[in-house]
């Protein structure tokens, strides 16, 4: 009996190893890195890559779409230094590429770094770590509603004597015609005539027309700043 049961025994163990053998293991894979996309140059035309914005005080951060059809999330992580350890905030789903982070404070420095993962919790290496840091906002926008002058004076609280970015643009089109760099005043109110550098794509602004515009905070640091609200006006 004993040398039937260690018969038995040996043979389990033998059919054990080799099933585990022959058994199809899974294929270690690792998806591509994803690419976090720098900001642009606040006087440029087109807006994109980390960034603030204007709808809040949030930092956008964009990538581009991983080509793997495996990759089915794209995980955030923060830290507030780059010697701490990061931390996953957020979680987005493909097809998004993009994501909003509105647990930010205003002068506090964010650096992120960005993964794809897998439906089998396969995980890429991080990204490049780019960094933001917010400041509050300009406020009380001048024009705004309907007004006469074609060539309005453009004016917002001073911000604690920054730089700042105005950016013009025709509300159907959605097309810039004023980008224009704006020294502060030191001032309680900064105030810019339209085209004061001569650059804007009209001389004057068209009547009947609808314009929009913001000011961008602009310091000499880079990946640091702030979006104000957009102001709508009409030239009658």
């Amino acid at each position: 009996m004993k040398r039937l049961l260690s018969f038995a025994l040996i043979f389990g163990l033998v059919f054990a190893i080799f099933y585990c053998a022959k058994a199809p293991q899974k294929m270690e894979f690792k998806p591509d890195k994803v690419h976090l996309l720098p900001g642009l140059p606040d006087t440029s035309r087109v807006e994109g890559g980390i960034d603030a914005v204007p709808e809040g005080n949030m930092i956008r951060l964009e990538w581009l779409p991983s080509p793997e059809e495996e990759v089915v999330f794209y995980e955030i992580f923060r830290a507030h230094s780059r010697s701490e350890p990061f931390v996953l905030i957020a979680k987005v789903a493909v097809p998004d590429t993009s994501y909003q982070d509105g647990d930010v404070a205003f002068y506090e420095k964010n650096y992120y770094y960005v993964t794809s993962l897998t439906d089998e919790d396969d995980r890429s290496d991080p990204s490049d770590t780019l960094e933001y840091t917010l400041v509050p906002k300009v406020i009380h926008l001048a024009p705004s509603g309907t007004i006469l002058e074609t060539r309005p004076v453009f004016s917002w609280d001073e911000q604690n004597e920054h730089n700042y970015v105005i950016r013009l643009l025709e509300s159907s089109s959605m097309k810039p015609v004023w980008i224009a760099t704006v020294s502060s005043q030191y001032q309680d109110r900064v105030s810019v005539p339209f085209n004061s550098d001569g650059l804007a794509a009209l001389d004057s602004l068209e009547r009947g027309k609808d314009y929009q515009w913001r000011v961008d905070v602009s310091r000499p640091e880079a990946f640091i700043g702030s979006e104000s609200e957009w102001s709508q006006f009409q030239i009658q």
